[in-house]
């Protein structure tokens, strides 16, 4: 076009307390812009450029060394955008090679007719000192360029960028500052200063290694979610003080590994402690996460805990893969989002200081005496007592004391078919009397230590039930067919807890430990074992549904069943529960008549009864009872 047309007057802006002011920096940039332009436009073809050209970058001619290659950016006003333009250029103008440029300006500045946009015009010179780099420099500038436009004009793009590039852990801590502080500027009703506390304790324990396989997107979403979960938390601690409170967040994610993308799921806990001795670390969460996934596993250096001096809550973060190293499905995510809040409410760990007592020795002389009673014939059995002793931060401690008709192999013998490392010890050896004049009753008192890790339950407690089958098991590989003396309730109780197994079948198998508290709450201690299991049965799968009618923070399930009446009580009051019981004591039901179960759970305490009783109407007399003492 011929001839010189009027070119919209530039006002410079600095910045300074939030206000503009004129500069003569307008004259420079106005002749920038004519040189990007490279042939003067009218000013409605201007415009149009300015809304279809933007972001635009140019660079001054390469000739032969030495020279100063100028490379310039024009876009419209946005964060980060200095930051980025001079990673992009120091870095990867010569891939390989960290260059210095000699020269560095970055202004804002703005259209005097248009003056709600605000644009940037930022330059860099780097000197070309080499023949070399001007062969680099050429083979790679349309690609820098247009990585340099894409990622001026999306924030997300221009961090894949740099990330795809490979950027330090350092780096990335300066783009998560300015990240979050964009956040907290977009979203203050969500967000507060406080978030760069949760920022500043992040940076100090992860490592740079632990920054540097995580996109920048993955550790930004770490402090936004840890933010939020922690400020949800604590609303409900203060709402109700005394329960558990769990949250749980999940989030597919990818870490950057030299081998590949490794796929992985992440996820954020939070959960609320209620006694000054509780203890809930990686291996609790791992657990729990393999009971709705048994297939999953924890990626190594992902753990991160999280604990907030003189507060109750605590943040946990793991992320976890396949063991086929696919990704995870939305329906593995769906059942591992409902079920590890219940999961990990039975796993918070209580320690307990241990016990001095001293074993008592004239209880184990009143069972040898006992034991010497029921050796009448030569070829009754061995009989044996067995007590738990101690238990020591990773063993258990149990005492075997055993009568027998002495035969042809030597007990030192015998006891060599015992597991090794239980380490059994012979304590005490006596003659206890003869059979026949002639054949020797004899008295051992034996002391086993067993390791308490293969009989940890789900909530890290020792299931000591089953450390004494062990130690059972263990004598009759030594001595052959024993009789338990003091273990005959208990078998009579493992055969109907493994009966109650079968009759519930798989709804059972998401709640092992719920059900053997359940079982282990049952009182008489006897109905345990004699009490038709299809009316336990019957009280677990209430307790396990919603209770069908609430009131005044209780809710209740009533049920009828052949000859028994059921009943099941959900509270959080602790009150309630002598009001209940006293008003079932006032109808004076027969010991054997009334079963009843008494369980606490971190949620609410649970009540139940199962009323043996064919009469209907002494039947409806007790649920009404229940209903009046609940104010139903």
């Amino acid at each position: 076009m011929q001839g010189v047309v009027s070119f919209p007057k530039v006002v410079a802006l600095t910045q300074r307390f939030g206000e503009a002011k004129y500069s003569t920096d307008h004259v420079e940039i106005a002749y920038v812009i004519r040189d990007l332009l490279g042939r003067r436009l009218e000013e409605i073809s201007f415009r149009k450029w300015l809304q279809e050209e933007l972001p635009m970058v140019v660079t001054s001619s390469l000739g032969t060394p030495p020279f100063h290659l100028s490379v310039v950016l024009l876009c419209k006003k946005k964060p980060h955008i200095g930051r980025f333009f001079m990673e992009m250029v120091t870095k990867w103008l010569i891939p390989g090679k960290l260059v210095a440029g000699s020269f560095y300006s970055m202004r804002d500045f703005r259209f005097e007719d248009r003056e709600e946009t605000v644009y940037s015009l930022v330059e860099m010179r780097i000197p070309m000192e080499r023949a070399w780099d001007v062969e680099q420099v050429m083979r790679h500038l349309d690609l820098l360029i247009q990585e340099i436009r894409l990622g001026v004009t999306s924030t997300y793009q221009g961090r894949c960028i740099l990330e795809m590039k490979g950027i330090s852990g350092q780096d990335k801590v300066g783009i998560i500052q300015e990240e979050i502080t964009r956040v907290l500027e977009r979203f203050p009703e969500r967000f507060d200063y406080d978030i760069f506390t949760l920022m500043q304790h992040f940076f100090v324990i992860t490592s740079e290694e632990f920054k540097r396989i995580r996109a920048c997107t993955h550790l930004i979403r770490w402090l936004t979610s840890f933010y939020l979960l922690r400020k949800d938390l604590r609303l409900k601690v203060e709402m109700f003080p005394g329960k558990r409170q769990v949250d749980v967040f999940l989030k597919k994610a990818e870490l950057d590994l030299p081998l590949g993308k490794k796929h992985v799921l992440s996820v954020y806990v939070g959960l609320n402690f209620l006694r000054e001795h509780e203890v809930f670390a990686k291996r609790h969460l791992v657990r729990a996460i393999q009971t709705s996934l048994p297939y999953s596993r924890a990626i190594e250096e992902s753990y991160l805990e999280i604990e907030e001096p003189e507060s109750s809550v605590r943040l946990f973060y793991l992320e976890i893969e396949k063991e086929d190293k696919t990704p995870f499905f939305l329906e593995e995510m769906k059942k591992l989002k409902n079920e590890l809040p219940h999961n990990l409410k039975g796993r918070v760990e209580h320690l307990l200081r241990p016990i001095f007592m001293p074993r008592n020795e004239e209880e184990v002389m009143r069972n040898i005496i006992l034991l010497a009673q029921q050796l009448k014939y030569v070829k009754d059995l061995p009989q044996v007592v067995i007590t738990f002793d101690e238990q020591s931060d990773k063993e258990l401690f149990f005492t075997v004391i055993l009568a027998h008709v002495v035969g042809e192999i030597p007990v030192e013998q015998a006891l060599g078919k015992i597991e090794e490392s239980y380490e059994p010890v012979i304590e005490r050896k006596r003659q206890i009397g003869l059979l026949r004049n002639r054949y020797v009753k004899e008295a051992l008192v034996i002391r086993l230590k067993l390791p308490s890790l293969p009989f940890l339950r789900e909530d890290d407690s020792v299931d000591l039930y089953v450390a004494r089958r062990e130690v059972l098991s263990e004598i009759q590989k030594a001595f052959g067919e024993v009789r338990d003396f003091n273990g005959g309730m208990i078998s009579k109780q493992s055969e109907a807890f493994l009966a109650l197994k079968k009759i519930l079948g798989v709804k059972a198998q998401p709640h092992k430990l719920l059900l053997e508290n359940f079982f282990h709450s049952i009182y008489p201690i006897e109905c345990r074992s004699t009490l038709n299991p299809g009316f336990l049965s019957r009280l677990f799968l209430m307790l396990l549904e919603p209770a069908k009618k609430q009131n005044k923070g209780c809710g209740w399930t009533l049920d009828q069943e052949g000859e028994a009446a059921i009943a099941l009580i959900d509270f959080y009051e602790i009150g309630y529960k002598q009001k209940i019981l006293d008003a079932v004591h006032s109808l004076g039901i027969l010991s054997r008549k009334l079963v009843q179960m008494h369980l606490q759970t971190v949620d609410s305490i649970r009540l139940g009864f199962i009323y043996l009783e064919y009469d209907k109407g002494k039947k409806q007399l007790f649920l009404e009872t229940l209903k009046a003492a609940l104010d139903f």
